[in-house]
């Protein structure tokens, strides 16, 4: 997924005022910590309008869903915050255990953990 195609996205869910480069710094702060969990190379302090995200398919909905939140957050509408908040944190918990599954830490040597 890029930034476009999780801006669009989240937009169509909820139609909405925020420029796109609020959205953008919005989407910097989550890769910026997913990168960080996953241990790749950190953003350089900006994302692209076209920037493909690191999460992908089927986790990828992350980045939609933290948008609908934070939309939600900024118009004040508390209950469709609380419900996509529970949503993200679903799925975001969901792609974290895959990647731990999947990925043993890079200082990890030849033990196996898990």
């Amino acid at each position: 997924m890029t930034t476009n195609q999780a801006i669009n996205r989240a937009d169509g869910l909820r139609p909405n005022a925020i420029d796109k480069q609020t959205k953008l710094e919005w989407l910097m702060e989550i890769e910026g910590q997913l990168r960080c969990f996953m241990e790749l190379d950190p953003l350089d302090g900006h994302l692209s309008e076209d920037a493909a995200l690191c999460v992908s398919p089927p986790f990828d909905n992350i980045y939609y869903l933290y948008l609908c939140a934070r939309i939600d957050h900024a118009q004040q509408d508390s209950d469709l915050y609380f419900n996509d908040s529970v949503m993200f944190n679903g799925a975001l918990e969901r792609a974290k255990q895959w990647h731990r599954q999947h990925n043993l830490p890079k200082n990890c040597g030849n033990w196996r953990i898990g």
